[in-house]
């Protein structure tokens, strides 16, 4: 199945979700009467919830717009004969939640949620001029239901951007390894060039001085000739053993390996033998020495 259709009907789904929890949780609020009773939703009820969880949706894309129009239906509500209590203002508190979440700059959402929860409090209050301490506990519950609201969408942002931050330095740190992994391969092939230069070069020069000799007096010395030749297949010899030596060890995969390791690399204490090789192929070699 595809990823993208996957992740595109479980986004459809939990927004058909939220919104139908809104539109019951609106419905069964409208079923509150001033009396404390309970009754059947009326028609007002059933229009304040089409209407105000019908802009849901677009809660993601226009996030103020949302909510201004969400706020209004519950300040409406008791001018229709509904109490307004915070199951009415579900809607509204959706809203609230997606604007801390949506609307560029913290500031700004905050500002939109603390309005939208002051215009609930003027549209809970009661339209007769008797106020209970029923009637303040209900315009209490209901300018702090969308501030909670706001306060929970700011809480989910902040936890999305650290994931986010969290997510890019991971990136970041695994990008610095594979360029260090690299810089590390480059040196590596560099030292491993030069160790090869350093093995093989010599004995290459050596025999290409042997092979130059050895046709120089090919035909007027050919005992010279002979024993040149034979300096250069046994050259040539150690340079295919120090050769194969040097790629033994570089195909070693383990500590098990080691034992099959010919020897360390040619150091100095091998240079009175290169000189006494130059010099039986007939080069005048000297040596000069500082330190």
């Amino acid at each position: 199945m595809n990823p993208v259709v996957t992740r595109t009907g479980t986004r459809l789904w939990r927004e058909g979700a939220v919104v139908a929890a809104a539109f019951v949780v609106c419905l069964l609020g409208g079923t509150v009467r001033v009396e404390d009773t309970l009754t059947a939703p009326p028609l007002a009820a059933w229009l304040l919830a089409l209407v105000s969880c019908a802009v849901l949706p677009a809660r993601h894309r226009r996030p103020l717009a949302v909510l201004a129009v969400t706020t209004a239906a519950g300040v409406v509500a008791q001018p229709l004969g509904l109490v307004l209590s915070p199951p009415v203002a579900a809607p509204a508190l959706v809203a609230a939640c997606a604007c801390t979440l949506h609307v560029p700059g913290e500031r700004r959402a905050a500002g939109a949620v603390a309005l939208a929860a002051v215009a609930l409090l003027a549209g809970s209050e009661p339209l007769s001029e008797d106020v209970s301490w029923r009637d303040a506990s209900r315009m209490g519950t209901v300018v702090a239901a969308p501030l909670v609201a706001g306060l929970i969408g700011h809480a989910v942002r902040t936890r999305r951007a650290y994931l986010a931050a969290v997510e890019e330095r991971a990136r970041r740190a695994e990008e610095s390894r594979e360029l260090e992994a690299r810089r590390r391969v480059a040196e590596e092939r560099v030292r491993i060039a030069r160790e090869l230069h350093d093995l093989v070069a010599h004995q290459i020069t050596l025999a290409n001085a042997q092979a130059t000799v050895a046709a120089h007096f090919f035909d007027s010395r050919p005992e010279q000739t002979r024993v040149s030749l034979r300096e250069l297949v046994e050259t040539t010899g150690h340079a295919l053993d120090e050769l194969r030596a040097t790629v033994g060890l570089l195909r070693q995969t383990g500590d098990g390996d080691a034992a099959a390791a010919e020897g360390p690399a040619p150091g100095l204490a091998r240079l009175p033998d290169l000189l006494e090789s130059f010099r039986r192929a007939g080069l005048e070699v000297g040596v000069r020495e500082k330190g």
